[in-house]
């Protein structure tokens, strides 16, 4: 996560709670839908080209493993990876 990213506080602020639940899915679906094929279009060599100029160890959901590449395909990961932790979240709320 960032600096200064409060989990709770963004939730709060976009009034989530007075939502329906049905609305919420659907609203994340559709953004996870559009997300995914953007990530299926981007060509692997785009995926996998090194990027010198990033912040993927301030933004990133994991750490950029030290000597690692930082690239696209490392960022799609993390996001499933983010993802995939707030679904074990909400399955075990």
């Amino acid at each position: 996560m960032f600096a200064g990213y409060d989990q709770e506080a963004w939730v709060r602020v976009q009034r989530y709670h007075q939502r329906s639940w049905p609305e919420l899915v659907r609203l994340w679906r559709a953004y996870n839908r559009q997300i995914a094929a953007v990530m299926r279009a981007a060509p692997q060599a785009e995926q996998d080209r090194s990027r010198p100029r990033h912040n993927l160890h301030e933004i990133g959901f994991q750490a950029l493993p030290q000597g690692a590449e930082p690239t696209l395909g490392f960022l799609m990961r993390d996001y499933v990876a983010h993802l995939q932790h707030h679904v074990r979240q909400v399955l075990e709320a």
